[in-house]
C-alpha cells in the first residue's frame, strides 16, 4: 500500500510504499492509480 506521495518536476510522482520501496509514476499513471484508489 502506498505510505506517502511526492510530487516531483515534470508532473512526475515519486511514490513511497508501506514497506518503504519508492516508485515512480508518470501523469497518465497517476490519474489511473487516482480513479482506481479513491474512485475520482
Amino acid at each position: 500500500m502506498i505510505n506517502h506521495v511526492t510530487p516531483m518536476p515534470g508532473g512526475v510522482l515519486q511514490l513511497t510504499l508501506i514497506n518503504a520501496e519508492q516508485l515512480l509514476a508518470s501523469r497518465a499513471q497517476s490519474r489511473i492509480l487516482r480513479k482506481q484508489l479513491l474512485g475520482l
